[in-house]
């Protein structure tokens, strides 16, 4: 695994496909930036009709909407790996790809609270096994959608390819930090860019980490 050598191809890719990348994150942040105003809109309106603000029937709609919400960003993410995945490979990619996650959203969400308790509990212990690992197996949700496996499948290829590759792995999150901490205090313009050259990056050391082909400029220009 190459992790700048993978942002300067995801770099390559992004220009070869700025249209589809930029409208894939502002279809991201439109879909989140309507979410939020759609439960503040009906928080504000069941406190009008119920009159407090602290009634059981608020507090039941408003975790209601939160997990809709988390569920509807959490389906748009799993196509956004998948669209990234594809783009990194080469393949002809249409927006409509942001949409397909719904086969694969339960078993993420299983993959995703196993991860999240793994890595709580190896801060908890001193930081570092939590820091270990997040490098080892923060690929799972990469396997899963890839290779349509299972939850516990996932974790085993995983932990089986961060195998030399946990170092880079640490580095590629660096650069990507940094990345989009750049496009941010570009006046957040500079975020339409960086965050799909993060995600292609990220996207291109999946491939190089599992032996798969992968879209180069030079010199096969595949």
């Amino acid at each position: 695994m190459d992790p700048i050598g993978a942002v300067s191809i995801g770099w390559e890719l992004f220009k070869r496909n700025a249209g589809l990348l930029i409208g894939s994150v502002l279809v991201i942040v439109g879909v989140s930036g309507g979410l939020m105003l759609a439960t503040m809109a009906l928080t504000v309106a069941m406190v009008d009709v119920t009159g407090d603000p602290n009634s059981p029937v608020n507090s039941v709609v408003n975790i209601a909407t939160s997990l809709i919400s988390q569920l509807i960003q959490l389906w748009i993410g799993i196509g956004a790996i998948r669209l990234g995945i594809a783009v990194a490979r080469g393949q002809a990619v249409e927006l409509g790809m942001l949409f397909s996650g719904g086969p694969f959203v339960l078993r993420y969400i299983g993959v995703s609270i196993l991860f999240t308790l793994g890595m709580y509990l190896g801060l908890l212990l001193l930081i570092v096994p939590g820091i270990y690992f997040s490098l080892t197996y923060c690929w799972c949700f990469y396997f899963l959608v890839d290779r349509d496996c299972g939850v516990m499948e996932a974790f085993r290829l995983s932990g089986q390819h961060a195998k030399g590759n946990r170092l880079n792995t640490f580095v590629l999150g660096i650069v990507s930090s940094v990345l989009n901490i750049l496009g941010f205090l570009m006046c957040i313009a500079g975020a339409l860019v960086t965050i799909p050259v993060g995600m292609l990056a990220m996207s291109i050391c999946y491939l190089m980490m599992t032996g798969q082909r992968y879209w180069q400029p030079h010199p096969s220009g595949q």
